[in-house]
């Protein structure tokens, strides 16, 4: 625990100089060159040096003034310290040294009562290397001019500062242009407890004092030196870029330019205890924190790379964007980050207490703490490995999209992310976000995002909570044992609250193959006109499969390959899941019922609160396809997905047992006390039948057009009996006169259809791939109708016909099937040709038989080229 009790004085960091001194005193030496100082005899002060002594001495005499200015043309200290001596009656208690040139290289020491100084240069032979300084209140470098209370950077300036040390003073302040930094620019004291209690300062000290606060102002500034209120400042392009590590109570970066703290710098005010300390006669504490401002620069950003610790409060204000890079580290007790651009974080960001604020807000980094509070006027986005672990977490976006997880496995982030409504369409075949959203951008390679927090309160214009992992079966690949699932890509992105979880969206609620959820009894609100629950990706077709049937009547004789259709599903993402341990209130906050919607489709949903519905339609949708599953085989497969309790990273699972909708508790209106209003459905979606009607409709679509008022068709009537769809249809062209009538009609044909659903589909399929044969059914065909082709002549099956007498006029392919391993093909085909009938009565009749051919599919797919097998 840091502690701020001394038994003693010591010197920390900035006061107010007193305003109320008589006149400044100013002395101007030249010339005379003793201990590298030029100056002629002077009765303001005098010199001591001697070649005995390791250090020299600047003696002040006593003064009645406040404020004493000397000048030189040079100022070195470097083989020696030089003590600086102010008598004990004296009232001076600021001290302006001028000069063209300083050079710090030793330590400089007040002697006597502690004063402030000021060094000013208008050159740019102003250094410090392994300086130090000792006893003095202010310690201000400025590359300028200083009068009248007034500081004016000169433009084009330079300070150079490597290794600087000032234990206790109250403040560093250092004025320029550009502002060179290195290695450890420290202010703070060592201390040892005390055996009686409080602390003693010691140099051999194992705890920190932190002490004194260092100030870098970097640009073109007009400042009133007495409370550092800035006056004017002329904004420049450049960045000031503090390299090294600085120590101190309070660390304060102003800059009129961009601002960077490189990856090999360290901003650190942490410590052990504060130091406090008199001053002037008033006793001061010093303000903890590290503070990054840009003045009024309308586009000067502010990037973190490297390290900020402080045991208080970190503050970063600009008008421009503000950039967390990964390598950053930020902690602190507190941190605000304020502006008018985008804040970026990629890294870590650790405090109790957190304030963004700004126009879009982008985490992809790491963010952890008591309390995480964003107001943005855009989109904000946790996504690409962000994680944000927090007590409360409240997100306010005045015009925009929350997005935890991203639309696409793309970095895609425009000014303004458009809305993307989800919708139900069950006669589609395809479902989910990922088939209408396509969007370029480079690929990532996290898409894991991951929000956990006790109390979650997010309102913006959309909720998104997506999960863009997916998979599409491969040519080689079969499914139809289950589909592999990575359960690390299948659980990464979520957004879990402990107690509570409230969501609110003027449009919609969509959670897309991600994990939302309440996790202890609490309340689970959400706000909004549609409210999904849906997958990422979901695609199912239908397939071309061939069966041999053997004939009951001629068994062995021959076997026929029969052709007819399946679904399978062929592009897969893990279902949405949803749940909550306690309450589960779902409302868009009107008092009118127009289009309210809660959907799962095809995912989880699981409450064991109770329910409070308010005048919406609750519907649940799943998939319905041919593959039959055991009850424990669903149970581990829902296990897994919704709670996590996989066994390995990698699980077989089937999208059929993916969809569960559970209201375990009652179920209410939002008022306890009434019953819901809200109507619920529950359906199922059979691909096969939606892929009928497809191509069904496809078919009709020929006699179904409108082209003007009197040239159109329509379908009058259609019928299905088993696979033969009938129907008839009228054309109507124009129009003709009836005499009899004494009027014109249009002019319409009328006509009938007689079509096989099966020879539809098998049309709509057969550029679709045959199980994992890498070939689509049109593909097998064209080479095993080439393939038959090549076959010799075979003998009368029924051993009537000599082959002497036989003649063959053409090959027919008719049918294949395939063998389990797809490696093996039988083809049914006819061969047709002449028979001659020698004799009385010669001459020839027609023949046809059926036969067989199976061999290896290498061997039929070696005709697909054009040129092969002619």
């Amino acid at each position: 625990m840091r502690l701020t009790t001394f038994c003693f004085v010591v010197i920390a960091i900035f006061v107010s100089v007193k305003s109320n001194y008589t006149s400044a005193s100013t002395a101007i030496f030249w010339d005379v060159q003793i201990a590298s100082y030029n100056f002629p005899e002077s009765d303001l002060f005098s010199v001591t040096s001697q070649s005995e002594s390791n250090f020299d001495t600047l003696a002040l005499a006593s003064s009645s003034l406040s404020d004493v200015s000397i000048s030189f043309n040079s100022f070195i200290v470097d083989s020696k310290a030089l003590y600086i001596y102010i008598p004990a009656d004296s009232l001076i208690e600021k001290l302006s040294i001028r000069s063209q040139s300083f050079s710090f290289n030793n330590v400089i020491k007040v002697i006597g009562k502690p004063i402030d100084i000021i060094f000013i240069s208008t050159s740019n032979n102003f250094s410090c290397n392994g300086c130090s300084f000792e006893n003095i209140g202010r310690l201000t470098f400025v590359n300028g001019t200083f009068s009248s209370d007034i500081i004016d950077v000169r433009s084009g300036s330079i300070i150079s500062l490597n290794n600087l040390k000032a234990p206790g003073i109250q403040s560093l302040e250092v004025f320029s242009d550009s502002i060179n930094t290195a290695g450890v620019i420290d202010l703070n004291l060592n201390a040892v407890a005390h055996p009686e209690g409080g602390y003693i300062i010691s140099n051999q000290g194992n705890l920190v004092a932190g002490a004194g606060g260092i100030n870098l102002y970097s640009g073109s500034f007009r400042i009133k030196y007495s409370d550092l209120d800035i006056i004017s400042v002329n904004t420049s392009t450049g960045t000031f870029s503090p390299q090294g590590t600085f120590k101190a109570a309070s660390i304060g970066i102003v800059s009129a330019k961009n601002v960077e703290i490189p990856i090999n710098t360290e901003l650190n005010t942490m410590s052990d205890l504060l130091a406090t300390s008199t001053r002037q006669g008033s006793f001061y504490a010093p303000s903890e924190g590290i503070f990054i401002q840009v003045a009024k620069h309308p586009s000067a950003a502010v990037t973190v790379k490297g390290k900020l610790y402080s045991d208080n409060i970190i503050t970063t204000k600009s008008i421009s964007n503000q950039t967390f890079h990964n390598s950053a580290r930020v902690m602190g007790q507190a941190f605000k980050s304020l502006t008018k651009g985008v804040v970026s974080n990629y890294g870590l960001i650790e405090a109790d207490i957190m304030g963004i604020n700004g126009s879009k807000f982008i985490n992809s980094g790491s963010i952890r703490g008591a309390k995480l509070d964003v107001e943005s006027a855009g989109d904000v986005y946790n996504s690409f490995g962000g994680e944000i672990l927090v007590g409360l977490l409240s997100i306010k976006i005045d015009d925009g999209i929350f997005v935890n997880g991203s639309r696409t496995n793309k970095l895609y982030r425009p000014s303004k992310l458009a809305i993307e409504t989800p919708v139900l369409d069950m006669t589609s075949t395809k479902h989910g976000l990922y088939n209408f959203y396509t969007e370029s951008g480079t690929v990532q390679s996290n898409l894991a995002a991951n929000i956990h927090a006790n109390e979650i309160r997010v309102s913006a214009n959309a909720i998104e909570n997506i999960n863009p992992y997916n998979l599409k079966k491969g040519s080689s690949e079969s499914w139809d044992s289950g589909i592999r699932v990575n359960t690390t890509f299948a659980n990464q992105v979520s957004l879990i609250a402990e107690n509570y979880l409230g969501l609110k969206a003027s449009n919609y609620i969509r959670n897309s193959s991600a994990i939302l959820g309440l996790e202890q009894r609490g309340d689970f609100e959400v706000n909004t006109p549609k409210f999904y629950n849906e997958r990422y990706r979901l695609e199912a077709d239908s397939f071309i499969v061939s069966q041999l049937t053997y004939d009951s009547i001629n068994t062995g004789k021959y076997n026929e390959a029969t052709v007819g259709s399946e679904t399978k599903v062929i592009a897969y993402s893990p279902p949405g899941r949803i749940y909550s341990y306690g309450k589960l209130k779902v409302s868009d906050g009107n008092s009118i019922n127009e289009d309210e919607e809660f959907i799962n489709a095809f995912s989880y949903v699981e409450i064991f609160g109770d329910s409070h519905f308010h005048q919406l339609e609750l519907k649940t949708v799943g998939l319905e396809l041919t593959k039959v599953l055991s009850e424990s085989s669903v149970v581990k497969i829902r296990s897994c997905m919704m709670w996590g309790n996989c066994a390995s990273n990698v699980v077989t699972s089937h999208a059929e047992a993916e969809t569960l909708f559970s209201l375990q508790g009652n179920v209410y209106g939002l008022n306890q006390d009434i019953v819901s209003e809200s109507n619920y459905y529950q359906d199922s979606l059979n691909v096969l039948e939606v892929r009928t009607q497809e191509v069904i409709n496809e078919y009709l679509s020929q006699f179904i057009y409108n082209t003007s008022e009197n040239r159109y068709g329509e379908v009058t009537n259609i019928k299905i009996e088993g696979d033969i769809l009938t129907g008839t249809y009228k054309e109507c062209d124009g129009q003709r006169f009836i005499p009899y009538i004494g009027r014109y009609v249009d002019n319409c044909a009328f006509g009938s259809f007689r079509k096989s659903i099966s020879s539809l589909l098998e049309a709509a399929t057969e550029d679709n791939e045959v199980g994992n044969t890498g070939y689509s059914y049109a593909q097998i065909k064209q080479a095993a109708t080439k393939f038959v082709k090549t076959l010799p002549m075979k003998s009368d099956p029924n051993n009537v016909y000599p082959d002497i007498f036989l003649t063959v006029e053409r090959m027919s392919f008719m049918s294949y099937a395939l063998s389990s391993d797809y490696k093996t093909i039988t083809i049914s085909y006819i061969q047709a040709g002449k028979v001659v009938t020698p004799g009385a009565g010669s001459g020839y009749q027609n023949y046809t038989f059926r036969f067989t051919e199976t061999t290896l599919l290498s061997t039929v797919m070696a005709c697909l080229p054009d040129s092969a097998c002619n």
